[in-house]
């Protein structure tokens, strides 16, 4: 049984940042309220303004250095007055019974959690050195993982309904596994309770054979489920709208910065095409897979996916990504 006493991985990693002269929020009164968000505002306005300044094409090499120099400072501002937004809501959420706290603070953190794995990318590459620390971030998030898991698998128990809409679209479920199968024996039945899968893009029946492990089938069905979340906004668009009208005037609010305006026609044409099947594996490839990764503007010959392939000296050999991109397809699309 896990020692009480023991401070959390949370605690500690706290504790370790206030000794770096991080102000201390978690003990927070009805005076600190409004210059904590104040100041958080304020931090951020300002980083704004810096990264236009950073822009500005007719800035000289001088101006810019101060412009990024000012952003990382803003940054160090912003993060110290998170501390004091996260304890002002973990303070909130332990005592209120308001429903719209509940709701806003559910949503404000799992938006957060979006993010997380940039976060984690940008600690790994920022603080090598504290990763053999036993505090250090990546520990915090492992044991925040398994409580969470906890926590979605009670619910899977108690709340299947509330679980289904967002079970069915997917292959996989977050389950906790054991070193002794018999503690996880119960999948099957979790999976049925869920519906796991039942409106999936790709197969996920126990007949499937592909592993998300294989680089290019991993990458295939990122970029298909990517695709998926942009269609199902679409079906949103409102009488009196075409679709790419609907995306090009929300677009910024429904991606945050996350989907590039230029990819639009290209979701708009993937969209009225009939669903990837066994039987068009090989059109969705050329017409939407390869043209869609290509968009990004990513380098893909340092895509792990890719490094075998002969892309030339520029990497834009895109003839090469035919094949295997195809065999992932065929791999992951249904039937039906």
């Amino acid at each position: 049984m896990k020692n009480k006493e023991k401070p959390s991985t949370a605690q500690l990693l706290i504790e370790s940042r206030a000794k770096q002269d991080t102000p201390d929020f978690r003990f927070i009164d009805s005076k600190t309220v409004p210059s904590l968000l104040v100041g958080l505002c304020s931090a951020i306005f300002a980083r704004v303004q810096a990264l236009e300044g950073l822009r500005d094409k007719t800035a000289c090499p001088k101006e810019k250095a101060i412009w990024t120099e000012e952003i990382e400072k803003f940054d160090v501002a912003i993060s110290r007055s998170l501390v004091g937004v996260q304890g002002l809501l973990k303070r909130r959420l332990e005592t209120t019974v308001s429903p719209d706290m509940f709701v806003s603070g559910g949503l404000f953190i799992t938006s957060l959690c979006s993010k997380f794995s940039l976060i984690l990318d940008g600690y790994i590459k920022t603080c090598p050195d504290e990763l053999d620390d036993p505090c250090n971030l990546l520990a915090h998030f492992a044991e925040t993982v398994i409580s969470l898991t906890e926590k979605l698998e009670s619910l899977s128990e108690t709340k299947p309904e509330a679980l289904r809409p967002v079970a069915r679209d997917y292959p996989y479920w977050p389950v906790l596994l054991f070193r002794h199968k018999r503690a996880t024996n119960h999948f099957d039945l979790l999976a049925d309770r869920l519906e796991l899968g039942r409106e999936c893009i790709v197969r996920s029946s126990g007949k499937a054979n592909y592993s998300l492990k294989t680089p290019t089938t991993g990458l295939v069905w990122r970029l298909l489920n990517e695709l998926d979340s942009v269609h199902r906004m679409i079906q949103q668009t409102p009488p009196g709208l075409t679709p790419d009208q609907f995306l090009r005037k929300h677009w910024n609010w429904f991606f945050d910065g996350e989907v590039l305006e230029h990819q639009i026609p290209l979701f708009v044409t993937s969209y009225k095409l009939r669903p990837v099947r066994q039987a068009n594996v090989s059109a969705w490839a050329k017409t939407v897979i390869i043209p869609f990764l290509i968009s990004k503007g990513h380098d893909l010959r340092k895509e792990p996916a890719f490094r075998s392939l002969d892309l030339g000296p520029k990497g834009r050999r895109y003839s090469a990504l035919v094949k295997p991109i195809t065999q992932a397809l065929r791999s992951l699309s249904r039937r039906d």
